[in-house]
């Protein structure tokens, strides 16, 4: 019976771990939301993933990403309302936020369509990128490892 649960664990650990692992290595940026401005519709801590969708092809209600200006450094998810092709420009507004954003968005500026988000992980995987994070992912995948083996051990040892 034990030997089970170890093998049923192993295959949970590195379950998990390939899941993880493909949601890092999906081709889209990644981007984790917060603040709330867009809020219900990207709770804080989701993970978005961004297209590289031509800025022609947006439409009105698209949810896209973008630098507010040439200076900034972090990005702003916000849904369109309007576009100005003449100009090369975005209106955008966050859903929860009352009123449009301030300052229209250049073309120049836009990073991409978000292609879908998953709530509540971004925090997690974000961590999961950095060196702790993938030593972490590691140890874990050696740990489902371990168990597995541990349990074929046990089972061959309960035969004898």
């Amino acid at each position: 019976m034990l030997a089970k649960i170890m093998r049923f664990l192993g295959m949970i650990i590195i379950g998990i771990i390939i899941i993880i692992s493909v949601l890092l290595v999906l081709p889209f940026e990644k981007y984790v939301i917060q603040s709330g401005s867009m809020e219900p519709t990207l709770p804080v801590g989701s993970i978005i993933y961004v297209s590289n969708e031509k800025p022609e092809n947006i439409k009105t209600g698209d949810i896209i990403t973008f630098y507010a200006n040439r200076e900034s450094t972090v990005p702003t998810t916000h849904r369109v309302l309007e576009i100005d092709t003449a100009k090369r420009q975005f209106i955008t507004k966050g859903d929860a936020n009352e009123k449009e954003d301030i300052i229209p968005v250049s073309w120049l500026f836009y990073i991409g369509k978000v292609a879908f988000h998953i709530p509540m992980i971004g925090f997690v995987l974000a961590s999961l990128t950095t060196i702790n994070g993938k030593i972490f992912l590691i140890s874990g995948l050696m740990v489902g490892i371990i168990f597995i083996e541990l349990a074929t051990l046990m089972e061959k040892k309960k035969n004898k």
